[in-house]
């Protein structure tokens, strides 16, 4: 079923970025580009929308082009299923306090972890709280 609070751009209009501010903790694991072996971190995913994310790390870089996989639970969504995302890493940047801020680009989301990332943001757009 489609948001009923999504509204296609027109033809010639850019898609409005729709990336929402969050905090979610998390266990991510990513495999560096090299191919060595996965690696488990603890990250915090600040920013989400339907086709990224960004995971905030402390102490750890993950580096870019590095593939990241992360199964994590929507605030206000706890009755659903979790989310489970695979995606590639593709900036990375040094923030204060020793973190890494990296963003990613999700590769592969099932379509029910699509939907309810689709209605987590749909309803903090709205000013739901939760």
């Amino acid at each position: 079923m489609e948001n009923p609070f999504y509204q296609k751009p027109e033809k010639n209009e850019r898609e409005p970025r729709t990336n929402i501010h969050v905090e979610i903790q998390t266990t991510a694991w990513y495999r560096p580009p090299d191919g060595k072996e996965e690696v488990s971190i603890r990250a915090c995913i600040a920013d989400i929308s339907e086709k990224g994310a960004r995971f905030i790390t402390s102490r750890e870089e993950i580096p870019v082009d590095a593939e990241i996989r992360a199964t994590f639970q929507l605030p206000g969504l706890e009755n659903e299923l979790p989310v489970t995302i695979l995606g590639k890493a593709n900036r990375t940047k040094h923030l204060e306090g020793g973190k890494w801020g990296t963003g990613v680009e999700f590769t592969e989301v099932s379509e029910t972890s699509r939907r309810l990332i689709r209605s987590f943001v749909s309803l903090r757009q709205l000013g739901e709280t939760f």
